[in-house]
């Protein structure tokens, strides 16, 4: 009995070993210095980290930008991720809310409606072609 539990200890301790020896070598680690634990403590780095990690699917290049800041005449806007792709930009803000974005590409605002609320909001790729 005493083997049974040595070997699930060890099984266990290889498989957490081989976690951290994967997030240690990330991309998503390299990016922004988060430490494995803070990783799995906090939902909102977590589900950034799980977004990176869905990119290595990607095919093609690109370049990923994390926590971006945007000034807006409210003072500024932070954005979880940017994908600038061969294909286009990929914006990514990480919510925990349930609902729905309407909106096109060639819009002005776009318009987000959740459980409690309709907001506008601003289609940020018509502001970065304003931009240029």
């Amino acid at each position: 009995m005493a083997i049974l539990f040595l070997t699930i200890f060890i099984v266990i301790g290889i498989l957490f070993a081989f976690r951290v020896y994967t997030y240690e070598n990330s991309e998503f680690r390299k990016i922004t210095g988060y430490s494995l634990f803070t990783v799995l403590t906090n939902l909102h780095i977590k589900n950034t980290y799980l977004l990176v990690q869905s990119l290595k699917y990607l095919q093609g290049e690109y370049k990923l930008l994390l926590n971006l800041a945007f000034p807006t005449m409210d003072g500024k806007r932070i954005l979880d991720a940017m994908v600038i792709h061969e294909s286009g930009i990929y914006v990514f803000n990480i919510q925990h809310k349930n609902g729905w974005i309407y909106g096109r590409e060639q819009d002005d605002q776009w318009v987000q409606a959740t459980d409690k609320k309709i907001n506008c909001c601003h289609s940020l790729i018509r502001l970065l072609r304003r931009k240029n």
